[in-house]
């Protein structure tokens, strides 16, 4: 058996090089570490005992070396990284964020001024006033910061209407254009025009009027009543674009106030039409032999239906071209009162 004293020695020179030069974890090892301090024991209680005095303090020095050799390889060991066992991915948790707030608009962040929908309000029911909502080349835009009325001047009266209209509306600005020289002369060409176009049903139109004096005054009187729903219904159209439910809360009593008698105003209008819209058609139905025009069907928009029986007519008693062979020009013309009389009918 080698000499303790030299085994103590070169454990202690092992354990030195170990603090003092291996930073890596040692493998691991082939078999299951030993208990080294009960190996020592088991193999000193086998042996043959020394004699008592050769058993001294430096033999439990030794063991406590070969003790705390064992515990450092033992922490070498255990420093050692673990392997590396492939876990199921896990869906990270993501916390419940509430979106952003929507952004202001462009003109809000560069500071530029909104429009003010209670002066809009205001300048419509002053073009109202002097019926300059129906059918008037009439424009109504907000830029920079002011108010803007367009006209095109069809007389200097009527402009002269418009400025003492507006003027108690300080914010608001009114911008007279003239005429453009290929609109001068429009409406006695349109006349002309509808006189001495070739009709489709041209006999049977003049054999039931009897003269063509009498069916140009009764074409006059159809195109002026529809021109007049065409306008009302415009009218009522633009309010609920400018001016939907949903911005109602943004505007004053007195402006609502405003808004609901000018939609009264166009909706009683129009409604006023319904009897001599019906005057026109009965004349045309006996003309041209019509059936009974019957149920629409389906609802029309009083702008939708105005539309489709101010273009019949055109065709009927204006001369302008169209697909239809006559049979489907009646059927069209039918169908186009249906549904007129219809959301002519749902006004008050």
């Amino acid at each position: 058996m080698p000499d303790e004293m030299d085994f103590e020695k070169a454990l202690a020179r092992y354990v030195r090089f170990h603090r003092q030069h291996v930073s890596d974890p040692l493998p691991d090892p082939p078999a299951e570490w030993k208990d080294l301090t009960g190996e020592f024991a088991r193999i000193l209680t086998e042996s043959t005992p020394p004699p008592r005095q050769r058993f001294g303090w430096w033999t439990l020095a030794g063991i406590a070396a070969v003790a705390a050799a064992g515990v450092y390889v033992l922490e070498l060991r255990q420093a050692a990284p673990p392997p590396v066992t492939k876990q199921p991915a896990i869906a990270p948790i993501v916390p419940a964020v509430k979106p952003p707030p929507p952004s202001p608009p462009k003109s809000a962040v560069h500071g530029e001024p909104q429009p003010d929908l209670n002066i809009e309000v205001r300048i419509f029911a002053a073009l109202h006033r002097v019926a300059a909502d129906v059918g008037e080349p009439v424009e109504v835009n907000f830029q920079g910061g002011q108010w803007f009325v367009k006209f095109v001047q069809t007389s200097p009266s009527r402009t002269e209407q418009l400025n003492q209209a507006l003027a108690p509306l300080t914010q608001v600005k009114l911008i007279v254009n003239e005429a453009p020289t290929s609109l001068e002369g429009f409406s006695e060409e349109r006349r002309v025009q509808s006189a001495t176009a070739s009709l489709i049903f041209a006999k049977k139109l003049e054999d039931h009027f009897g003269t063509r004096a009498a069916l140009t005054t009764a074409t006059n009187r159809a195109f002026d009543r529809s021109q007049s729903i065409l306008a009302r219904a415009h009218a009522l159209q633009l309010l609920d674009e400018r001016f939907p439910p949903a911005l109602h809360a943004t505007l004053g009593q007195e402006e609502l106030r405003l808004l609901r008698g000018m939609r009264m105003d166009h909706r009683q209008a129009a409604a006023t039409a319904r009897k001599g819209v019906e005057s026109d058609y009965g004349l045309l139905a006996a003309a041209l032999n019509l059936n009974d025009a019957g149920n629409p069907g389906t609802k029309s928009t009083l702008w939708n239906a105005a539309y489709r029986w101010d273009h019949v007519l055109s065709i009927v008693l204006g001369g302008a071209a169209t697909p239809l062979d006559p049979d489907g020009l009646k059927k069209e013309l039918s169908e186009a009162f249906a549904h007129l009389d219809a959301a002519l009918g749902e006004l008050p």
